[in-house]
């Protein structure tokens, strides 16, 4: 009597290299275009960095903690227990000179406090598909010990400015674009506004007016927001306001409540927004694109580096000093709310910020006497 056929098995064993892959895609997709940038510029650094100090082939993965505080020893400054007292750091005159040979590194000299945090944040990054459970030398309790006492040590020291190179210290936070400078941004913007003849400055102004107002109307949005902002996620209203669509940001998923993910553009954000939309004629795709000499706008968005160039070069051109850049936008709208008594959950309601540790940072009086804080028993 002829056997059945037997039933084909719906089990197969787990490929393990298939699993890591996939879990690696998956952290991939999570993980912002500006993250991932920022990570390739320091793998490159730290591998530079490691074949000229130790000069015995490719970065070990994980990176052991020995090298991770030897790394933090050769870019951290430390006050010198000689007479002279002066600041000095571990990293060999010559290594620093290749680093700069090699494009991995602008400029000879130290890095900022911030830069050596970042590059320590980033090994770490790196540091997890390689652990296979083990904990990350990058996190190990003397690095960290290290790091706290570094950022000790600069706290304690005068900030550098730009006409005093002779001490160091923590690069402060980007000064707040408040209501006040945005004013005198958006009056730099008049003159090219009232010129239609010259079609690529008259164009760049209506973008530049618009992208500022939404920037910071909407919350105070970060680069990579504005640089992703998208039509299709920009609703009008028949009273002329709008109503924006938040997709993922860096500490949302795009998932989240449809009323929790809305921002209201009214008035001037609104007005601005119309006219550029006219202007540009845009159907689909990015809201704020790229504008050639001749004046054409073209289908490509604005990188998050060209929202903050822009930035730059208006507070440059409105006399605001060098202190501006794309992330002013943020700690303007949160230090604006501050100025009108807007309390902190309502502004954290517009920004987007998860932890009130993370939004009263951005609370910055530009003048303390002007605080209502000052008044307290007046």
């Amino acid at each position: 009597m002829p056997q059945a056929p037997r039933k084909a098995s719906a089990r197969a064993a787990p490929d393990g290299k298939a699993t890591s892959a996939a879990a690696r895609e998956i952290g991939e997709d999570a993980t912002s275009p500006n993250t991932r940038r920022s990570e390739a510029v320091a793998r490159r650094y730290w591998r530079a960095w490691y074949q000229l100090r130790y000069g015995n082939g490719s970065l070990p993965l994980p990176v052991p903690a020995g090298v991770v505080i030897q790394f933090i020893v050769d870019h951290g400054q430390r006050r010198s227990r000689d007479a002279d007292n002066a600041l000095k750091c571990e990293l060999p005159r010559a290594v620093d000179n290749e680093l700069v040979k090699l494009g991995v590194k602008k400029k000879a000299g130290e890095l900022s406090l911030a830069t050596i945090l970042h590059r320590v944040a980033m090994i770490g990054r790196i540091n997890r598909p390689h652990l296979k459970g083990r904990p990350n030398p990058a996190a190990a309790p003397e690095v960290r010990q290290l790091l706290a006492d570094l950022r000790r040590a600069y706290a304690k020291r005068p900030a550098t400015t730009a006409t005093d190179q002779t001490t160091i210290g923590t690069q402060g936070p980007k000064e707040a674009l408040t209501g006040e400078f945005m004013h005198r941004i958006l009056a730099v913007l008049e003159p090219a506004l009232r010129d239609r003849g010259d079609r690529w400055n008259y164009r760049r102004a209506l973008r530049d007016r618009a992208l500022l107002l939404f920037g910071f109307a909407t919350g105070g949005r970060r680069r990579s927001e504005i640089a992703s902002a998208r039509i299709e996620s920009l609703k009008r209203h028949r009273d002329g306001t709008y109503t924006y669509l938040m997709g993922p940001t860096k500490s949302t998923t795009g998932k989240e409540e449809y009323d929790d993910r809305t921002r209201p553009l009214k008035g001037r954000a609104a007005a601005a927004m119309t006219e550029w939309l006219a202007e540009a004629r845009v159907r689909s795709g990015p809201i704020f694109r790229r504008i050639d000499r001749g004046g054409r706008i073209g289908d490509e968005g604005l990188s998050p580096e060209s929202v903050r160039n822009l930035v730059v070069r208006l507070a440059s051109k409105a006399d605001l000093g060098a202190g501006f850049s794309a992330h002013s936008l943020r700690s303007g709208f949160m230090t604006e709310a501050f100025i009108h008594n807007i309390p902190l959950p309502e502004a954290m309601a517009f920004s987007g910020h998860r932890s009130v540790q993370s939004a009263a940072r951005y609370y910055r009086a530009q003048d303390k006497r002007d605080s209502p804080a000052a008044d307290l028993l007046d």
